[in-house]
């Protein structure tokens, strides 16, 4: 029996030395030979086949987004030479918010490899040192040497059958190169890349166009790329990516047409305004479809959303509006009931509606700005402190703007009410813009990517869930009966309630300090005083002078804000080169620069979005990130610290959050080495830091 197991092996040995398979985690590699000999001064062709499991995915020469390319080591005999791949054509592979480019099934990467004109051995020896990343969730880099040995022969060389197959189909892949004239533009917003249309390219109406360049630093990939045609050119507009710094003079890229793929080699230069005047007008509003389920879905997440912004910190003022109007109304017909909470929810509905239109008209002007945008304005934060102070001081007594603004009282008439039961509404969208809730960075991120129609409804969708405790209360009189009854004591509550405003209006005065510096926080205070001047002018009994004090004091009250000390002066973290410590740990200033160095030296990074107005980031960091045993954990791994501060504008920042599909801070991120961010929750707790930072 011993005997046919040698004869069994002497017939299989030389199959074995041309097919050498390494299994590794969730991959198989192997180096294969066109031919099955070698002949002195010929060339051949040899294929490096990468092979990852179901759902899993290798790369192209530009990885896309995140990832790595495989590159190879050779160890050849003395005076053969190596080609370099020739990669076929790769298609978009998305991951979460990020777009990759690579092969999510077995790919063959040939090379041409070229003999010298004389060997001096009867056996070609050939040792690939491949080294590769293969990624789903996560990634794993991996590597292999892989060996081949190749008998030499006076002969040409035949081709051997078991691998025809599959250097013809990757031969199939390759790009064909386009005999066409192409031009790379740099404009204000990105590229405008034309081409000439040869007669081989045929263009149809929802045809799936791409253009990958091989340069990584130049585009985004996970963004659309509408085109147009006309007069014989194709011209296709491009976002820049984040880490573009200088134009080359030329970039080699492929044009992806319905999976067939062209190798374009193309001039680059700086638009001129008499070029951009004469460029194809393009529909840059098209989006990329996605499925219905996806919207019912982000749909859900955003009333959730909206629902939970009830419970911020940063709304928690407002509802003592809703509990004095609640209380009034707990008395009340029916039908006024249900008014007062139609009306409430019209105004948060509608004021959602409006920042949304804003937000979006914004961004189509190529503003980069997202969710809380309106408290970047130093302005606005200063236009917010005096109507919280001035609610505060109505409510502490000194002056009445008309009960039902406040949502209580019953002497006015009934459209006074429900314009009250608005204004409320309209007041907790304004003063909760500072909070982001649980699922809503989800679906606000979602929404700025979509057409108008889209986003509008998410954002309405939002609002209505963050009306529906207050709506549910006014059209189920049963729950009212839990309220307590009105009295005396509505009084006291009243003026208790006052207390929160004006804890708001405190904070908010330092989030402007930190905007304007000092100066603008000084100026400020003096516009409260000349406001608090002009209400108690205006309160009790008034004659003509105390109307004609009234509206001189609220005319310089305003005045104040037009002082150039309310222009944004101060210097962000993300901004500077310095260096802030917590508990011993350094906390750097966020840049992608510094993100990308990091990430390239595979050291691991935690990403902390946030800004001075925002309560939940404010939280998040004292109850969470600031804790000796979580800033101990970043000592023990080795991690840095990255701090990008979105108090005043950042696009560098804004471009950030738009990778992650966010709109809004906060935003943590915690990229282990050589992996993909993870997107941490937006409330943090000590323990759910802990566990996504410690390393597996």
């Amino acid at each position: 029996m011993k005997f046919w197991y040698w004869i069994l092996f002497l017939v299989l040995a030389p199959l074995y030395s041309l097919a050498n398979p390494v299994d590794d985690k969730h991959i198989q590699v192997e180096l294969l030979s066109e031919v099955s000999s070698v002949k002195a001064g010929e060339p051949f062709w040899v294929g490096l086949r990468l092979e990852p499991d179901d759902h899993w995915h290798t790369y192209w020469k530009n990885p896309g987004d995140s990832g790595a390319a495989p590159k190879v080591k050779w160890t050849l005999p003395e005076g053969t030479q190596a080609g370099d791949i020739f990669w076929p054509a790769p298609h978009r592979i998305p991951v979460s918010h990020l777009v990759n480019l690579g092969y999510d099934g077995e790919v063959l990467l040939p090379i041409q490899i070229s003999p010298p004109a004389s060997l001096a051995s009867d056996q070609f020896n050939m040792t690939a040192n491949l080294s590769w990343l293969v990624c789903k969730e996560i990634c794993i880099p991996g590597s292999a040497e892989l060996k081949l040995d190749l008998p030499v022969s006076a002969n040409s060389p035949e081709k051997d059958s078991r691998w025809t197959k599959k250097f013809a189909k990757t031969r199939g892949q390759l790009p064909e190169t386009l005999p066409t004239a192409s031009q790379l533009f740099q404009t204000d917003n990105g590229f405008r890349l034309q081409i000439d249309i040869p007669q081989q390219l045929q263009l149809n109406k929802g045809d799936q166009l791409w253009y990958f360049p091989v340069d990584n630093g130049l585009i985004e990939h996970a963004t659309a790329q509408p085109w147009a045609r006309d007069a014989g050119k194709l011209s296709i507009q491009l976002e820049s990516s984040p880490y573009f710094t200088e134009l080359q003079t030329s970039y080699e890229g492929l044009l992806l047409l319905n999976e067939k793929a062209y190798q374009l080699s193309t001039p680059a230069t700086v638009a001129t305004p008499e070029q951009i005047a004469q460029f194809t007008p393009i529909d840059t509003t098209v989006t990329p479809e996605k499925p219905a389920t996806t919207l019912w879905l982000i749909g859900l997440l955003a009333f959730a959303g909206g629902l939970l912004l009830n419970l911020m910190p940063c709304v928690l003022p407002v509802l003592s509006l809703k509990a004095l109007s609640l209380v009034q109304h707990g008395q009340s017909q029916k039908a006024q009931q249900r008014m007062h909470g139609l009306s409430y929810t019209v105004g948060v509905v509608l004021s959602f509606v409006l920042i949304a239109g804003v937000l979006l008209a914004l961004r189509a002007g190529g503003e980069q700005i997202g969710w809380g945008f309106q408290l970047q304005s130093p302005l606005f934060i200063a236009l917010l402190v005096y109507l919280l102070f001035a609610l505060g001081l109505s409510l502490s007594g000194l002056f009445n703007v008309g009960s039902s603004w406040m949502g209580f009282g019953d002497s006015l008439s009934q459209k006074s009410g429900y314009t009250g039961s608005f204004f409320t509404g309209v007041l907790a969208v304004l003063v909760a813009s500072p909070c982001t809730a649980p699922f809503m960075g989800t679906a606000l991120g979602y929404a700025i990517t979509q057409s108008a129609s889209t986003a509008l409804i998410i954002f309405a969708l939002l609002g209505l869930g963050m009306a529906l405790p207050f709506l549910l209360l006014s059209f189920i009189p049963g729950w009212l009966r839990f309220l307590p009854k009105p009295g005396a004591w509505m009084e006291t509550f009243k003026q208790l309630m006052a207390f929160p405003l004006y804890a708001t209006a405190l904070w908010l005065l330092w989030v402007l300090g930190r905007q304007v510096g000092v100066n603008g926080m000084t100026a400020a205070l003096g516009g409260l005083i000349l406001l608090t001047l002009a209400l108690w002018l205006i309160s009790g009994n008034t004659n003509r002078w105390r109307k004609i004090g009234f509206i001189a004091a609220l005319l310089a009250s305003l005045g104040m804000l037009t002082l150039p000390v309310f222009k944004p002066t101060s210097v962000n973290l993300s901004n500077s080169s310095s260096t802030a410590t917590t508990n011993g740990v350094a906390i750097e200033a966020y840049s992608p620069q510094k993100l990308q160095t990091l990430r390239d030296q595979q050291k691991p990074v935690f990403v902390n979005l946030t800004a001075d107005w925002c309560i939940t980031c404010l939280v998040n960091e004292q109850v969470a990130l600031n804790q000796p045993e979580v800033q101990q954990v970043f000592k023990d791994n080795g991690i840095t610290y990255l701090k990008g501060d979105w108090t005043n504008r950042d696009d560098a920042i804004t471009r950030l959050l738009n990778e992650h599909d966010r709109s809004g801070v906060p935003l943590y991120l915690f990229y282990a080495a050589g992996k993909q961010a993870e997107v941490l929750p937006q409330i943090l707790t000590p323990d759910l830091v802990i566990n996504a930072l410690k390393t597996k």
